[in-house]
C-alpha cells in the first residue's frame, strides 16, 4: 500500500489530481489524505486499516450478511460462492490477476459499475461530486 500511495498521491490531489472523483473521495477519506503530511507510513497505515476494518464489523454487528476470507487460503472462493448461493464446480480457485507488482488485463475486465481511474476516462462517465461529511 505504501508503493501504491506515494505513485497516486499527485493524482489524488482534490483540484489538480487526474483520477475520478469516486476514486479520489475514497482514498481520501480512508487514508485521511487531507489530514497527513505521510499517508504512507506504516503506523499511519496500520491505523487505518484497523478503523476500517472495526467500522465494518460494527455496521455488522448482529448481522449474518458478512463473510470474511482469506484470499489465499484454497477454500476461499469455495466460503464465498456458498455464502452467495451460488453453485460449486470441483475446487474453484480465484484467479490470479496481480502479479508483479502490476493488475494484469485490466483492460479486460468491464463491468456496468468499473470507474476509470482517470477523471475523464474512456466511458466519459457522469458522476456525483459530493463531500463524505464527517
Amino acid at each position: 500500500m505504501q508503493m501504491l500511495i506515494n505513485k497516486m498521491k499527485t493524482h489524488l490531489a482534490p483540484i489538480t489530481g487526474t483520477f475520478h472523483p469516486v476514486l479520489k473521495r475514497s482514498f481520501t477519506h480512508t487514508f485521511d489524505l487531507d489530514k497527513t503530511d505521510t499517508p504512507d507510513a506504516s503506523a499511519h497505515l496500520e491505523m487505518c486499516y484497523l478503523r476500517h476494518k472495526q467500522q465494518v464489523l460494527n455496521y455488522f454487528n448482529g448481522r449474518d450478511d458478512l463473510i470474511q476470507i482469506n484470499i489465499s487460503h484454497e477454500e476461499s472462493l469455495t466460503k464465498l460462492l456458498t455464502f452467495l448461493g451460488k453453485e460449486i464446480e470441483g475446487k474453484p480457485q480465484f484467479p490470479h490477476l496481480n502479479r508483479g507488482r502490476k493488475v494484469a488485463c485490466w483492460e479486460e475486465h468491464t463491468h456496468q459499475n468499473k470507474v476509470s481511474a482517470n477523471s475523464s476516462g474512456p466511458l466519459r462517465r457522469k458522476f456525483f461530486d459530493y463531500n463524505v461529511k464527517r
